[in-house]
């Protein structure tokens, strides 16, 4: 008698998580980034760490992204806890300080999923950029404004 299978083998749990990066803010006034990941797998997830490397932008960290901004690389990791299939978590009130020159400068953000527990098999939906451009407010001590 051959034994086709193990039916006593488990599936792998998986997540495939996506990544969101958004702007809030309002002409002249300061505004904020948030950070999202959603949970499109089958299984919930556990942990995930994310991390946006900024292109010219000092970021301050909020819960969960208990890391301080690291200068050298320009990159700031955010820890996210478990997450049901379905649901979304999001950081808001990201406030940045825009490093400008006086001209018009572009900015570029990347929020990347570096790491998941379960693991994540579609990378497709794992990276995500937004592009602004800040103008030199004109006054000292005054934010600059940003268009993203």
């Amino acid at each position: 008698m051959a034994i086709l299978g193990n039916s006593s083998a488990q599936a792998e749990e998986s997540t495939d998580l996506s990544v969101h990066l958004g702007y809030v803010g309002l002409l002249g006034m300061p505004g904020h980034f948030e950070v999202s990941i959603t949970n499109h797998g089958s299984d919930p997830l556990q942990s995930a760490t994310v991390t946006l490397h900024a292109d010219h932008f000092v970021l301050s960290a909020p819960t969960p992204c208990a890391s301080a901004f690291n200068w050298p690389s320009t990159t700031l990791t955010c820890q996210f806890g478990t997450l049901p299939v379905g649901a979304t978590a999001t950081v808001s009130s990201f406030p940045a300080l825009i490093l400008n020159n006086g001209n018009p400068t572009h900015h570029v953000l990347t929020m990347t999923r570096v790491a998941s527990t379960p693991a994540d098999p579609n990378p497709t939906n794992d990276t995500t950029t937004r592009t602004c451009t800040s103008w030199d407010s004109g006054t000292p001590l005054q934010e600059d404004l940003l268009f993203c």
